[in-house]
């Protein structure tokens, strides 16, 4: 690799792990100075870059927790240009962003002290997509990953995973191929679940799964605090 551009001189950390058959990397220190924080998260051939916004005071007036979460995919991440001949310019999120960045927003969300009105923003963003990988879990851990190094009194991390029925056994990240049927769940150290479950009778099979793979999630994080 050439030479790494790091204006402000600081350290690159990098932690990893083995998950589900792919290493999973969080690094720290390599983009996003101007940021709060961020951490780039790889899976395979999939990059995130988590990004995080801190208001340096609280907002008088304000009765609610002002927290944004945005969830970008471009198409430069799959290596396609969108647009016409002459408009090349992308254009509103889509709704599976959309999407996306409310099941990033719902798990986090609580996790913060009642009362909190600092304005935090956490922006996730696909630098580069495998097309047979989902990346949205994969911005979820970026997300976390990043708010835990901004000093917020944010009772996290969280993390995120697509657990799918192959072969009528339960299996986490799936490729294109076993994608049908599917489960979304979430998940804190303190196993607080949202999940999206077809059938009530598979749902204490995925509890038994969760533990066990969100445990090496919900610890790399602690890594580069």
């Amino acid at each position: 690799m050439g030479n790494t551009i790091n204006p402000f001189g600081k350290d690159i950390i990098t932690v990893e792990t083995d998950f589900c058959g792919r290493k999973l990397t969080l690094e720290v220190g390599r983009v996003g100075f101007r940021t709060s924080a961020s951490v780039v998260a790889r899976y395979g051939d999939t990059v995130v870059l988590g990004t995080t916004m801190v208001g340096t005071s609280p907002i008088s007036g304000m009765d609610y927790f002002p927290l944004s979460v945005d969830y970008e995919e471009k198409f430069y991440a799959a290596g396609k240009i969108s647009g016409s001949r002459f408009i090349k310019r992308e254009g509103r999120p889509s709704d599976e962003a959309v999407l996306v960045g409310r099941l990033i927003d719902r798990p986090i969300r609580p996790l913060f002290p009642k009362g909190y009105r600092q304005e935090v923003q956490v922006v996730s963003s696909v630098l580069s997509m495998d097309p047979n990988f989902r990346p949205d879990m994969v911005a979820m851990i970026a997300a976390s990953a990043a708010l835990m190094l901004t000093g917020t009194p944010f009772d996290g991390p969280v993390a995120g995973l697509r657990v799918g029925l192959v072969d009528g056994k339960f299996k986490a990240f799936l490729n294109a191929e076993e994608r049908l049927p599917r489960y979304r769940s979430t998940d804190t150290r303190e196993r607080e679940l949202g999940a999206w479950v077809s059938k009530q009778r598979y749902l204490h099979r995925r509890r038994r799964l969760l533990p066990e793979r969100v445990e090496a999630l919900c610890q790399l994080p602690f890594r580069i605090v």
